[in-house]
């Protein structure tokens, strides 16, 4: 299967007909690691910008749990049967139920079939992720973010606006970048009441 490639709207889409899902024990081995624990560090003090540990957040894909357990508070979402167990045996497994201020995807939102389904099933006031971005559909061919089976969406950073609306980009840090990570952008997107809220306080 080919991706199809929106030109005028700068993503494109390679649906995965049995996508992978085993993805904790990975994790789990790498969020020991100095880049691991780094990350975490990093990801954490970003997301404290604009919410507090008093207000909810729901991890959307959960790695090896290493930011669930680090962000006081937050919960947990994810396909992976381990995490799932995880999830459940900390009673930190989020549910449609849960009204969190904000959901965060590190390394995952690419991979889901549809993410925004889930932003209007939880309406949260920020979104936060990491994910790589890429010049244009061939750059994505050529990227070893190009994962069949795992990746399905590439989007442009204009794309990636252009998919996000209303949300609007309120934060682009190539932070993970310096730690060695090819190609990867952290966003923060905030809903426009927030946006609004935040332009007022500049």
């Amino acid at each position: 299967m080919e991706m199809s490639w929106d030109e005028a709207r700068g993503y494109g889409r390679l649906p995965a007909e049995s996508p992978r899902t085993d993805f904790f024990d990975e994790y789990h081995h790498k969020d020991v690691t100095d880049m691991g624990r780094q990350l975490v560090e990093r990801r954490l003090a970003l997301l404290r910008q604009y919410v507090s540990s008093r207000e909810g957040v729901i991890d959307v894909g959960i790695g090896g749990g290493a930011f669930v357990t680090a962000c006081f508070g937050a919960r947990g979402l994810d396909v992976d049967p381990k995490a799932i167990e995880w999830l459940k045996e900390r009673k930190l497994q989020a549910t449609l139920a849960d009204d969190p201020v904000a959901l965060t995807f590190w390394d995952s939102f690419e991979h889901i079939d549809d993410p925004i389904a889930l932003l209007r099933g939880f309406k949260p006031s920020y979104v936060v992720m990491s994910i790589p971005l890429f010049a244009g559909r061939e750059a994505a061919l050529a990227s070893k973010h190009y994962k069949p089976g795992e990746h399905i969406w590439y989007f442009t950073f204009h794309g990636l606006l252009e998919y996000m609306d209303p949300y609007r980009c309120v934060h682009v840090s190539r932070m993970e970048e310096l730690l060695g990570r090819e190609g990867i952008a952290t966003l923060v997107f905030a809903d426009q009441d927030e946006a609004m809220r935040l332009r007022c306080l500049t």
